[in-house]
């Protein structure tokens, strides 16, 4: 039997009421929430999870950089490797001559022509030559093509005989293309038209070329056409009768090139 309830007495304590709490929803109070910024504030764990993925981006751009780097030493090392084995295996003298042979078939102004070209290969791209050169001719050598062709041109009274040691310089500039430059010196004979010699004369000769080399069978042997110019600076002991003929006509001439030759 439940008897009277007493009344509460002056001297207890005052009861704290305690916050309603709702299902499925914790009685958090504000100390609690105080205590756990991290519910209050989710603006902090993107700025950390950013900060990472800055990090681990700077971490994957390092790597790449020194993959790189190592990568390009490694292929610097064997591209070296490799010029120093087809700069050691390129092949250092050839014997050549030129198409110009082809003349001595010809019956009328007949040159007699003989060239023998030897050369070195100091690197691939440069190359010293020697050259040697026998020929006979009865027209000024300035004489322009079209009266060659035509049969129009001044010819001596009589004709030289010239011996020509050359020496030469080649410098390739990409691929085959080239230029080169030539000192020949030819020590003449003159002759009349009875073919007695009438003196000695010499001409220094500078040849100039632009031309392209073609190599053929793992570069065993090539052909260089070109197109150059010969200009004779120094030209003494010409006789009187020759001078006659010569001096309407330039002291130099256009002419192509056609050396051709054997590597090894």
């Amino acid at each position: 039997m439940i008897g009277p309830r007493k009344p509460p007495s002056e001297n207890s304590a005052p009861t704290s009421l305690a916050p309603p709490s709702f299902p499925g929803r914790s009685a958090t109070t504000p100390a609690t929430r105080a205590a756990s910024p991290t519910e209050n504030h989710p603006v902090s764990d993107r700025s950390r999870t950013h900060s990472n993925v800055r990090r681990a981006k700077k971490d994957m751009q390092k790597k790449s950089l020194w993959i790189g780097l190592a990568f390009m030493l490694a292929n610097s090392s064997q591209v070296n490797a490799q010029n120093a084995e087809t700069d050691n295996a390129y092949k250092r003298w050839y014997l050549g001559t030129t198409l110009y042979l082809l003349g001595n078939f010809v019956k009328e102004h007949n040159p007699e022509y003989v060239q023998l070209n030897a050369g070195y290969r100091i690197t691939p791209k440069d190359v010293v030559h020697f050259r040697f050169k026998r020929s006979v001719y009865d027209w000024p050598l300035g004489t322009p093509w079209r009266k060659i062709f035509d049969g129009t041109e001044d010819t001596y009274p009589g004709h030289a005989r010239i011996l020509a040691p050359t020496l030469g310089y080649q410098r390739f500039w990409w691929t085959g293309v080239y230029t080169s430059v030539y000192a020949l010196n030819a020590f003449e004979k003159y002759f009349d038209e009875s073919r007695r010699k009438i003196r000695n004369g010499y001409t220094l000769y500078l040849d100039f070329y632009l031309g392209y080399q073609f190599a053929f069978f793992k570069d065993r042997f090539f052909f260089e056409p070109a197109i150059g110019i010969s200009y004779w600076p120094l030209r003494t002991g010409v006789p009187e009768s020759f001078k006659a003929v010569e001096q309407k006509w330039p002291n130099y001439f256009i002419q192509p090139g056609f050396d051709f030759g054997f590597n090894f």
